[in-house]
This record gives structure tokens, sequence and C-alpha cells, in this order.
């Protein structure tokens, strides 16, 4: 990863803006989603590293797609030691709005990336602390107009991109409070061994992690199974022991309990995004885990009721030959799954496969294939179109990973 400083008006280095990379180019990975760059970025920062000495025991400005600010994962991580930065792609609006005045209540400090003033803005920016603007994307002499607009709200402004010692002048006599750019110094190169984990046991601890009520018996054994992931938690209970009154962990489970169920919940999302959807786009990620849910909930209305894991799990695994670039025949070798799962993952047939030609159809758009294996599990087809669009709803409103 890389780390760029930014510098007050003294040039004293109040903090470091993260920066995800996947090799010594020093480049952001065109190829990787946003949200998948972030999780990787937060697991070697907080977890496989020393955040401490990553950022000197500065502050640390992290890049958020509106994804991971709808699951939460944000809130993972100690509020006085992050600024979340919101990318200049996310949209001015009342779920924005909305999400900003939680992370702001629960005392996290936001910054807005490239930041182009439009009155839209007004009502938002009472919940942000930071406002980054480009000097490159922008011409210096409409920033005084810029600055006289925000001028009203309690922010302090940050020049980003700042290549010169003139652009640093004029910046500073424009009265900008931060800098960062090529002037002060490039991204910084940092180096942290990701450790392997096995995708099998990824997909294990998540089935675990989302149902209704998570078992932390279970989990932990799921846990213990792996050093590294033991290791990543307990790093994860200490960054959120803020108090001096730290509870001493004696085992991998108490210091699941310790996080509490919407906590693990969103750390194992985090390692789900970011394990499976390493090099992959964040779609096929999302739709495995939609259909999982999806699966599992309108099986509780068919006569497959009683096998709701087993439906559960086949829609994790609907799209694993893509996830890993395998034949879905050589990923269901490797898998100690149910003969019903491998026949309709692997030759489209048996007991579970209407389950998943129904969801086939939903995305496909092809309504009369949608009725016919609707009727084939006796399930209404208006309900189950009722449950798909619950699913979505949830992970709109952050209960992607929750039952």
């Amino acid at each position: 990863m890389g780390r760029q400083p930014i510098l007050d008006r003294v040039k004293k280095i109040v903090g470091y803006e993260l920066l995800f990379r996947d090799s010594e180019e020093n480049r952001f990975p065109m190829h990787m989603p946003q949200d998948v760059s972030t999780a990787k970025l937060l697991i070697n920062s907080f977890l496989n590293m020393d955040f401490d000495e990553v950022v000197n025991g500065k502050t640390a400005l992290i890049n958020f797609p509106i994804e991971m600010l709808r699951n939460k994962v944000s809130t993972l991580l100690p509020n006085k030691r992050i600024v979340i930065e919101i990318l200049e792609s996310v949209e001015p609006n009342e779920e924005t709005k909305d999400l900003l005045r939680e992370l702001h209540r629960k005392g996290y400090r936001i910054a807005l990336d490239d930041f182009i003033y439009s009155p839209e803005w007004d009502d938002i920016l009472r919940y942000v602390s930071i406002i980054k603007i480009d000097i490159q994307a922008t011409p210096l002499d409409t920033i005084p107009h810029v600055l006289e607009k925000l001028k009203s709200q309690k922010v302090k402004i940050l020049a980003e991109k700042v290549e010169t010692y003139e652009e640093y002048q004029e910046c500073r006599k424009s009265g900008f409070h931060y800098f960062q750019g090529y002037f002060f110094s490039k991204p910084e190169m940092i180096s942290g061994n990701e450790a392997e984990i096995s995708n099998s046991l990824i997909m294990q601890i998540y089935r675990e992690a989302t149902r209704n009520v998570i078992n932390f018996d279970r989990i932990s054994k799921l846990f213990e199974q792996e050093s590294t992931l033991t290791y990543q938690m307990l790093k994860l209970v200490n960054t959120r022991r803020q108090s001096n009154k730290k509870p001493e962990i004696k085992s991998v489970k108490q210091a699941l309990v310790y996080l509490g169920e919407q906590h693990v919940r969103r750390y194992v999302c985090l390692l789900a995004i970011g394990k499976l959807g390493k090099n992959k786009p964040a779609e096929l990620v999302k739709m495995a885990l939609t259909r999982s849910r999806f699966f599992e909930q309108i099986a509780t209305l068919t006569p497959y009721k009683r096998e709701r894991e087993e439906v559960f799990l086949m829609g994790l695994l609907s799209n694993l030959d893509a996830l890993l670039d395998k034949e879905m025949s050589t990923v269901m070798d490797s898998l100690p799954v149910n003969d019903a799962v491998k026949d309709a993952l692997v030759s489209k047939s048996g007991r579970y496969y209407p389950f998943l030609a129904i969801i086939c159809a939903i995305e496909r758009a092809e309504w009369d294939k949608f009725e016919h294996y609707c009727s084939k599990i006796n399930i209404d087809s208006q309900t189950a179109m009722t449950f798909y669009k619950n699913v979505l709803r949830a992970e709109r409103k952050d209960l992607l990973i929750a039952a």
C-alpha cells in the first residue's frame, strides 16, 4: 500500500492518506473494484500490519465507496484514528445525508474528495470536517470564490495535487488549511505480507455469521483453524478497545463475543469482499451474497424449508467458477457439499435446480421461465419476487450481512 502525507500551514504532518497498491509500481490497480481495494487496504493496514507504525501515530484518511458506507464497515475502526473519505462519485442526496449524519453522530470525521461545490451539498456539509479540492482540476483563480461559498461551514479545506512551490504559496494565501501533493512527497510504498486464507474457510465463516443468531462456539472453532484469522480478529478487538479498562482476552470465542454480532458480521463481510473479490468485478461478490440470502428466504415457504442451509450454500457457491476462474465441476470436486447442490450447479439438474433457475430468470428478465420454476417448488411467483426485492432493499439499508 502507499501513504501520502497531509501537512498543515506550517508544514507539519497531521495525517496520511492511505492508498491501495498491489505492486511496487505505486499506482492504483485499475482492474480492481473500489470496494475490494478498500477492503484489502483495511485488512492490511489494521489487521496485517501495525497501524500506528503505518501512520506514525497520526490520523489516516481512507477512501470508502458508497457500498461500504451502506454496510457500515467503517464503524469497525476507531473513530479517533481515521477520516472517512467520500469519493467524488457519491451524489449529494438523502441517502448520502443519512449515512454521513449517522457517521457524524458516532464521532467519525468525514472528508469529501475532489469536491466541486453545488447548492445540493449545503444541507450535508454540517456533517463534514474536511473538503478536498483538486487544484489541478480547479483553476486557482476560481478558488477564492469556492472558499467564500464554504466560509459559513465549519470545515477545513485541503488542497490536493499540490505539485510546485508556487501552487503551495498560492493555496496558502487563499486560505487553505491542509496540503497534499507531489511537492511535499509522492506516495510512499509500505509493504506487508498478505496471508493466504482458503476461500472454503471464508465461506464457512460467512455462513455462520449470517445466521439469525450467531453460534459463537461454532464460529470460534472456524477462526481457530487459521492462525492468521485469529491474529487479525484479535487486532480488531484491540482497535475497538479505546478505554483504559481493557478486558484480558483469553480465547477466540471471548474475543468474538466482545466484538458482538454486528461487528463480527461486518468483519466477515470485509473478509469476503477482500478475499473472494480479489481481481474480480465487485458485482460477482454481491451476486453470490444476494443469491444466498434469497434462496434461504424463499425456501421457508417451500417443501425445502428444512434444507435452508443447503440452498443458502448453493447460492453462495453459484458463481464460484467465475470468482475462481475454474470450471464449476472442478470447484465442486474440491468441496464437501451434498449431491443436490453439485447437481444443480454442475449439471443444471436435480432437486435444488429450480432455485438457481428462478434467480437466473429474474436476473435475465425471463419471466415465463421464472413462473415455470416457481411452480416447480410450489411458491407463488409474486411472493418470490417480493422476497427478492426485500433482499435488495436490505442491501441498501445495511442488512446485506444481517439476518
